[in-house]
């Protein structure tokens, strides 16, 4: 073999190193991104429904708004007890 051959070559397996470390790295930093996404989504709406649950206290004390209020406290509860908060929870 030539010079030329093997430089082409040394450059051409540089090439495919380099293009299956950048596939192989987006598909980790993918998933990643997805369980945290995960969870910031879950974080969000029990916080929405804690608020909403506060915003009905505000209004009013009626039979009506306090089951509103225990339905949407049980939301957040739900919520928060969710299987990608409790993994950030337990993160050390």
């Amino acid at each position: 073999m030539n010079r030329k051959n093997i430089f082409l070559q040394g450059i051409i397996l540089i090439a495919i190193t380099m293009v299956a470390n950048v596939i192989l790295a987006n598909r980790i930093f993918s998933e990643r991104i997805g369980e945290i996404t995960a969870g910031h989504n879950s974080l969000v709406r029990s916080v929405d429904h804690i608020f909403t649950a506060l915003t009905y206290m505000e209004r009013n004390s009626n039979k009506d708004f306090d089951e509103k209020i225990k339905a949407e406290l049980d939301e957040a509860r739900k919520l928060l007890r969710s299987p990608e908060l409790l993994k950030i929870r337990r993160k050390p």
